[in-house]
């Protein structure tokens, strides 16, 4: 067994590695859900998402839901029942879906590992943008399964939010459909397009 994690950590190294590593894991998988709970300066949630490459969907507890096509984002707000429509920028989808730190990392961050041991790697990643919102970003991964198990983000405008991610599992392929709301499912919602 020791000579198994000696192995793994031999294999990778540089936090470059983990993150490439990672990326084709989440990559590889036709689609994957995942319980997500959040905690930041707003207050905490918990949340489920389910993914399938770019495209997301993300419920939480009582708060927003989020959709997003790989294009268009549909953000559902049940206070004022209201569904606002946007083209978000990279930035926008990363604070909202952690998994896309890791497949955006070489465009938009450097990155550098923090520490290893036998169960993770803590990677940390300073945005190359300096008018990024982002001060910095820290994601720990199982050093087995190469899966994020937390990220802790540190912004500028929201200050340091913590997401701990659990039950990672893969799927079979999902329909488009999935990736935005249903207009039935919304009968007395205002949609509002923000485009």
């Amino acid at each position: 067994m020791m000579l198994f994690a000696a192995v793994t950590m031999q294999a990778a190294t540089t936090a470059s590695q983990v993150l490439q590593r990672s990326a084709q894991k989440l990559r590889s998988m036709p689609s994957l859900t995942a319980d997500l709970n959040i905690a930041g300066q707003q207050g905490a949630t918990s949340a489920k998402i389910l993914m399938s490459g770019e495209k997301f969907a993300l419920t939480s507890s009582g708060a927003q839901s989020v959709w997003y096509d790989g294009k268009t984002q549909w953000v559902y707000n049940p206070e004022v029942d209201e569904i606002n429509i946007s083209t978000p920028t990279a930035e926008e989808i990363t604070q909202i879906n952690p998994f896309k730190i890791i497949s955006s990392f070489q465009k938009w961050y450097n990155a550098r590992l923090l520490k290893s041991d036998a169960s993770t790697y803590v990677v940390q990643l300073i945005p190359i943008d300096k008018h990024s919102d982002f001060n910095k970003l820290v994601i720990t991964f199982n050093s087995t399964t190469y899966l994020p198990v937390k990220v802790v983000l540190d912004t500028r405008s929201m200050g340091t939010a913590t997401v701990k991610i659990s039950n990672i599992k893969e799927g079979a392929k999902v329909a488009a459909s999935r990736f935005s709301p249903a207009a039935k499912d919304y009968p007395t919602t205002e949609f509002v397009d923000l485009r």
